[in-house]
This record gives C-alpha cells, structure tokens and sequence, in this order.
C-alpha cells in the first residue's frame, strides 16, 4: 500500500530512548499528538490516505508521497530555540517550506523566527526517513520550543490552527 501521507508524532509510544522534552503545560508527545491526529483526522476528511505510526511500532516497507515527522523542541537555555524545518537532501525543501508556512500562519510566526533549515546536528538523517520510502518529501517539522513559556502556551492555544494549516498545506503537497 502507498498512502499519500505517513505522519508521526514526535517521540509518541516511545517506551525507552529519547522520550521528548516537556514545558510547564504539556509534554512534547501529547502536544503533536494531538496535532497529528487532528490533522489527519481533518485530512481524513478530504480522502487523503493518511497513515500515522508511532516512534517506535510501524510495519517496514512504508510508502507514501510525502513522510513528515512532528516535534517539538526544547533547550536548557530557555527561548534560545525555535521553529524549524528539516529534510532529507532528496525532498523537495519547496513542499517543506509550504508547511513551515502553514505553521507560521497559525503561530504568528514569520521566518526569521525559524531556525535554519536543519539546523540541528544530523537532523536531515532523521532515523525514520531510512525507513520510509517517500517520493515528494521527508521532513520533520518542529513546531516551537516548550521549554519557552510564552512559545509553549501559544503552541498549546493555537494547536486545533497548527493541525488545520498542517493538514490544508499537506493536502496541497499531494495535489489533493
């Protein structure tokens, strides 16, 4: 089977290893759950072929369009960190950058808020775009920083936007 998009909220049903960071208001795993999972609900609803895996439990063989894993980031120094696009060097960084866009519409966010593309170390070898055969796009998307806690208790009130303008800008990814 070939879905047209294979979400994976960041960390989530990690039992060991990296389990995600956290703020004062929620952790990093419930927070892109849920805006992974209202995002393919709402993509669901527009018959887009979504498949969503945990970090940890998925079938092998996984193919889609487009793969996009959701974070959220942290840092022991406080609001030195941001939003941030990542890919793999083969995916199309414009079908990223329409996503970044969408997060940015719902946070308020221009892109000299943003990171550099990939700026953390090693994050366009993401482990899970090894796994994932995907022909327009691998990326992982940071949503912000929790451990900032004006960032956090903006990403907490704007999620049900986050996951409406991540679903619309993936459904214009795939063409649907």
């Amino acid at each position: 089977v070939e879905y047209d998009i294979i979400l994976q909220p960041g960390h989530y049903g990690r039992k060991t290893g990296k389990v995600g960071t956290s703020g004062e208001l929620v952790s990093e795993r419930a927070l892109v759950a849920y805006v992974v999972g209202a995002a393919a609900r709402q993509l669901g609803k527009q018959n887009v072929n979504v498949l969503v895996v945990s970090a940890d439990q998925y079938s092998t063989g996984l193919r889609a369009k487009v793969f996009l894993a959701v974070h959220a980031d942290g840092s022991e120094s406080k609001c030195k960190t941001g939003p941030s696009l990542a890919y793999e060097a083969s995916s199309s960084p414009h079908a990223m950058h329409a996503i970044g866009w969408g997060l940015a519409q719902a946070m308020g966010y221009v892109y000299k808020d943003f990171m550099r593309d990939n700026f953390t170390a090693n994050e366009a070898n993401y482990y899970m775009f090894g796994k994932v055969k995907a022909g327009t796009m691998k990326g992982l998307l940071e949503v912000g920083e929790l451990t900032c806690a004006k960032m956090e208790e903006q990403l907490v009130l704007n999620a049900d936007a986050i996951a409406e303008n991540l679903a619309r800008a993936l459904a214009f990814v795939v063409g649907k």
